[in-house]
């Protein structure tokens, strides 16, 4: 029997714009710390820090 953890996860984001953006950033860290192993999900972890670092300094620029 094949697993699949995603088979039943649906999304629906009405949000636009830097809203979205922050809720699939969101997302995508809580996802890779549940289900991130290794040396991959370290460096991923670190881009999305990052570039999450990046989006969270702009918007405060804009504000």
């Amino acid at each position: 029997m094949d697993f699949n953890p995603f088979k039943n996860i649906v999304v629906n984001i009405k949000a636009t714009g830097a809203a979205a953006i922050l809720i699939v950033w969101c997302i995508s860290v809580t996802l890779l710390g549940l289900f991130g192993q290794g040396e991959m999900a370290v460096r991923a972890f670190n881009l999305l820090a990052f570039f999450g670092g990046v989006t969270l300094f702009a918007l405060s620029v804009k504000a």
